[in-house]
């Protein structure tokens, strides 16, 4: 994707400010970079869940006031205000083209009134502490995988501690806002500290937590009745089975039985309860379960597309298993959902949107289109990884001996992947961070 297909057409726009909040109307875009920071495990300083390549500096390199204020923070900007999705932002550009106005991720950035001088929404994925190993999930975000992993990658949850804690202290009496995510944030003793801190200077601040919904004991209920807690319980399947096959170490009893504490605690606080599903092909037959389930809780349903590994994606399937699957989505729609939940009927069929419009690129592809040999994916990575070849040289020499095997096998062309939706250094990290049988495993899926 060119940067001017990144450019969203005055049609879409005029179609997505309908759904936007009044007051917003004639702001830009996606206001993540006039409202939020982001800080991931690595250090890396960005703005939003859903653009992890570009990146405003590293902590603790960076200050984080210098980050909110540096050019580079100032050049995203821009970009959003004239509806260029081209610095790192891609991935969103494939819902606006969809339709899915209802489900794009700008419209986690809706809320709060901007505040030039700080940021008013802090976003930490800086805790990796994990008890489950999803198989969707990689070291770079659970403890529980990299301490089985061979080393890829580099430890550096280090790089937060109390410096990082008294550097947020100046930033909390802003914040309308914090998000907190991991690994699993209930088992990481930072984020308490931080809670703690929050609680004490802003209580009014909304405190949103990511949760896989397995940890539940009195601390955290302590602390839940302390503070202004917001609990997205992250939910792939129902069936104890496909749950276990998906979330290794979990299971869905002891989360659903955890589900209805939380769901409790959010309608006696008068708070909205979120589940959360990562879309993927392992889940597909799961999806109208766990809709049914938000129903049942009067929970805001959201879906996360997984777009790697390649194994677990959306976007590598056939056009064959597209078709069932949109078939099968479009007849277990759960019944009145309209009047059950307007919000997750339109996330559904968002999906079903979605699958729509990667099956006519499935079979753009199964005609020849995005299709090319194995050596010549090889030669065009080499060029994409340029840079982060000759920084670690070890990671392209096993990509590099993998597409040698496949020989002239034709593959899908992933270096458009690279272009259209994750900056060349973050893709190339993901990889390095799995072990050999996964990466032969994923690049197998490359091919048709």
């Amino acid at each position: 994707m060119k940067d001017n297909q990144n450019i969203l057409p005055r049609k879409i726009l005029s179609s997505y400010r309908k759904h936007r909040l009044p007051l917003n109307r004639k702001k830009p875009v996606c206001l993540a970079p006039l409202k939020s920071l982001r800080f991931l495990p690595d250090g890396n300083i960005t703005v939003c869940c859903h653009n992890n390549s570009f990146s405003l500096g590293k902590y603790p390199e960076v200050r984080i006031i210098d980050a909110w204020n540096s050019d580079k923070i100032k050049y995203l900007r821009k970009k959003l205000s004239k509806a260029d999705f081209s610095a790192g932002c891609s991935e969103c550009v494939f819902s606006f083209l969809n339709g899915n106005y209802g489900s794009v991720n700008p419209l986690l950035y809706e809320n709060y009134a901007e505040n030039s001088k700080s940021p008013v929404m802090l976003d930490f994925k800086i805790a990796t502490e994990c008890n489950l190993e999803c198989i969707m999930c990689s070291e770079y975000s659970s403890s529980a995988i990299r301490n089985k992993s061979v080393g890829f990658f580099e430890k550096s949850n280090s790089l937060y501690g109390d410096g990082f804690i008294s550097e947020i202290e100046s930033l909390i009496p802003h914040l309308k806002e914090a998000r907190f995510s991991g690994g699993e944030p209930f088992l990481n003793n930072i984020y308490y500290k931080i809670w703690e801190q929050i609680i004490n200077i802003n209580p009014e601040c909304r405190i949103t937590i990511q949760t896989n919904g397995t940890i539940l004991n009195e601390r955290i209920k302590n602390l839940l009745n302390r503070g202004n807690f917001y609990l997205n319980i992250s939910i792939d399947a129902v069936k104890p089975e496909a749950y276990r096959n998906i979330r290794l170490n979990g299971e869905i009893q002891q989360v659903l039985s955890n589900l209805g504490y939380f769901s409790e605690y959010a309608a006696i606080h008068k708070r909205i309860l979120g589940i959360t599903a990562c879309a993927m092909k392992d889940n597909i037959p799961d999806l109208p379960d766990i809709m049914q389930l938000a129903n049942k809780h009067n929970a805001n349903l959201w879906y996360s597309e997984v777009r790697f590994p390649f194994v677990n994606a959306l976007w590598v399937m056939h056009s064959g298993e597209l078709d069932k699957a949109i078939r099968f989505l479009r007849e277990n729609l759960p019944q009145n959902v309209a009047e059950v939940n307007r919000h997750n009927a339109s996330v559904y069929n968002d999906m079903v949107a979605r699958l729509e419009f990667l099956k006519m690129e499935a079979v753009q592809r199964e005609s020849g289109k995005g299709l090319i040999p194995a050596s010549t994916l090889k030669e065009e990575l080499r060029i994409k990884f340029g840079y982060n070849i000759s920084e670690n040289p070890r990671v392209w020499a096993r990509i590099e001996n993998i597409l040698n095997s496949f020989e002239n096998s034709l593959v899908i062309d992933i270096s458009v992947l690279i272009t259209e939706a994750y900056e060349a250094g973050f893709m190339y990290s993901h990889l390095g961070r799995i072990n050999d049988n996964a990466l032969q495993q994923n690049f197998r899926h490359l091919l048709q």
